[in-house]
C-alpha cells in the first residue's frame, strides 16, 4: 500500500526536462549530487537522467552539453529535450573571461533560443573558491556580461532569466541559503525554489505549432525542405 501511495504522489507531480551546459569541471556533478540528496524517494530514469522532486515537481537531468568551439548535432538533440536549460558558469574571473573572449557563451545561447527554450538559469558557481569569496562585485560583472549575451540572443533577463550565486560543492543556495550572513546582498530564491515555482511545460502536445529549423533543401519535383523537428 505505501509504494501505491509513493506512486500516485510522484504521478500527481509536474514532470520538468532540465539540461545542464558547462565546462568539464564547471561543477555540474556536484550540483547534481547535492539535488540527488533532497529526498529519500528517487530513482534513476535511464542513462544520465538523474529524477529528484520538489514539493510539486518531478525533475529530470538530461544530462551535461559541455562547452565547445564547434557545436555538434547531439548538442541540439539533447537542447529539444529540456524544458530549462541551466548554464553553470565559473565564478573564477580568468576562466570566465576566457569564454568571453571565444564566443563560446554565444553559440550556445543561440541554440538553446532557436529550439525554442523558454526558461534559462544561470548558476554562477564556484562562488566559495577563495579567489572570489563570494564576492559581489564579482557576481554582478559576470551577470552583466552573461544579461548581455542574452539579450543579444532575444532573451529578457529578469523574465525568462534568472542568475544565481552557489557553491556545488557545499551547497549553498542549492537547496537552501546558509549563508545569509555572508551573502546578504543576494536575496533572490534557491535553485530548488525556483524550480518549484515554474509553471507546468506543454511544448510537446501535438496540436501545437511546429518549429523546425531547415538544414537543407533540393529541388527535383517542387521544393523539398529537409530538417529536425
Amino acid at each position: 500500500m505505501e509504494n501505491i501511495l509513493v506512486q500516485q504522489d510522484i504521478a500527481q507531480k509536474r514532470i520538468v526536462n532540465i539540461l545542464f551546459y558547462g565546462h568539464v569541471g564547471c561543477g555540474q556533478e556536484m550540483i547534481e549530487e547535492q539535488l540527488r540528496c533532497e529526498r529519500e524517494q528517487r530513482t534513476t530514469a535511464g542513462h544520465d537522467q538523474i529524477l529528484f522532486e520538489t514539493e510539486t515537481k518531478q525533475i529530470i537531468s538530461q544530462g551535461q552539453v559541455s562547452f565547445t568551439h564547434d557545436i555538434e548535432r547531439r548538442d541540439y538533440d539533447d537542447s529539444t529535450a529540456a524544458d530549462v536549460v541551466i548554464f553553470v558558469i565559473i565564478a573564477i574571473p580568468q576562466a570566465f573571461k576566457y569564454d568571453c573572449e571565444h564566443g563560446l557563451f554565444e553559440k550556445h545561447v543561440m541554440l538553446i533560443k532557436t529550439v525554442g527554450i523558454p526558461y534559462v538559469v544561470v548558476l554562477i558557481n564556484k562562488m566559495d573558491n577563495p579567489n572570489v569569496n563570494w564576492n559581489q562585485a564579482i557576481y554582478e560583472d559576470i551577470k552583466d556580461k552573461f544579461s548581455y549575451v542574452l539579450k543579444k540572443c532575444g532573451f529578457k533577463p529578469g523574465e525568462d532569466t534568472v542568475f544565481m550565486p552557489c557553491s556545488g560543492m557545499s551547497g549553498p543556495f542549492i537547496k537552501e541559503n546558509r549563508e545569509e550572513q555572508l551573502v546578504p546582498w543576494y536575496t533572490g530564491p534557491t535553485f530548488i525554489e525556483y524550480l518549484d515555482s515554474l509553471p507546468s511545460f506543454n511544448r510537446r502536445s501535438i496540436d501545437g505549432p511546429l518549429r523546425m529549423p531547415i538544414v537543407e533543401r533540393y529541388k527535383e519535383m517542387g521544393v523539398i525542405v529537409m530538417g529536425n523537428n
